[in-house]
């Protein structure tokens, strides 16, 4: 006989349903646990597809060397907020940003921090710091939500589509040299949303560059790093103008709109590293095989989160 039969005062009811409802509960936990993990496997094996097929490319090459000019162009025009968001933690919190407005129906502060905060790559702070730089030049306006007047939602404005449309087109030019096609990866206002909402997989899944590419967090955990490692490309792949005074010190610092004081404490680490030979008196640096061999795997995943993002479903 059963216990609920035994006693028929409820109790053992009561305890028998609690543990069913507790088997449901873990049920649908594995279940939710399965399907998370299959979908992790579905991006990462997406992205692995791509991430071979451009590291494979030879015209990689080209295809940097397109990016590079026209995200150099991209940052002189805005250098005070792009040195900002390249930096790995703010460039989630940009990414997350963005991608909170085009794929929900009303957009909130925070659904970004919580978003943020779960991948443990980012502080409170530093997302309301960013948060409060893209509304005072003018990237987001906010107001009350109307359903939940206790929560600010906010709007992407023009500027701020048009910032995230010129930095994703600086990589999509790249992507045509690497597959031959012109103009067939071009971003507009007719599929930002799309490719935003294709894009949001791929950190929802927990991939991260800093985490898939070793020794890369040597620069883009630091402040321009995108653009410091652009810098050293271009250095170890064309000669010096016999007429330039400047040591790459000056120079890249001057180009990536940041202190010398910054930029040799990320030259110190990176000869540490073995990924440059650096010299203080002068200010030049000699790039190894290990920073390019680095570099070249990090592009060739920066353009497959891209090219997840203007993918199909």
């Amino acid at each position: 006989m059963s216990l609920y039969s035994q006693k028929r005062g409820g109790c053992s009811h009561n305890i028998i349903f609690t543990n069913r409802t507790l088997f449901r509960h873990d049920a649908i936990e594995v279940l939710l646990q399965r399907v998370t993990m299959e979908n992790k496997i579905r991006v990462f094996e997406a992205l692995n597809k791509l991430y071979l097929d451009n590291a494979a490319n030879p015209l990689l090459n080209a295809a940097i060397h397109k990016h590079s000019e026209m995200i150099t162009e991209e940052f002189k025009r805005k250098s005070h907020f792009y040195k900002f968001i390249f930096k790995n933690n703010r460039f989630l919190v940009a990414t997350v940003t963005a991608s909170q407005f085009y794929i929900n129906e009303e957009a909130c502060f925070s659904d970004v921090k919580a978003e943020c905060l779960k991948f443990g790559l980012v502080s409170a702070n530093t997302i309301s710091s960013l948060l409060t730089l893209m509304s005072v030049s003018g990237r987001i306006k906010m107001k009350v939500s109307k359903k939940d007047k206790r929560k600010m939602r906010y709007f992407l404005t023009e500027k701020g589509a048009n910032d995230s449309i010129s930095l994703i087109n600086t990589m999509t030019s790249a992507l045509d040299i690497l597959s031959g096609k012109k103009r067939s990866h071009h971003i507009s206002l007719d599929n930002i949303a799309q490719y935003f909402s294709r894009y949001s997989e791929i950190y929802k899944a927990g991939f991260f560059i800093i985490n898939l590419v070793p020794d890369a967090h040597l620069f883009i955990d630091k402040d321009s790093g995108h653009m410091v490692m652009l810098n050293l490309f271009n250095i170890g792949n064309k000669p010096k103008r016999e007429d330039c005074k400047e040591g790459a010190l000056t120079r890249i610092s001057r180009e990536c709109s940041v202190s010398r004081s910054h930029l040799r404490n990320i030259f110190i680490e990176a000869e540490k590293n073995n990924m440059i030979n650096y010299d203080p008196k002068s200010g030049e640096v000699e790039i190894l095989d290990r920073f390019k061999k680095m570099f070249y795997t990090y592009m060739s995943y920066y353009f497959a989160f891209v090219q997840y993002g203007l993918q199909s479903e």
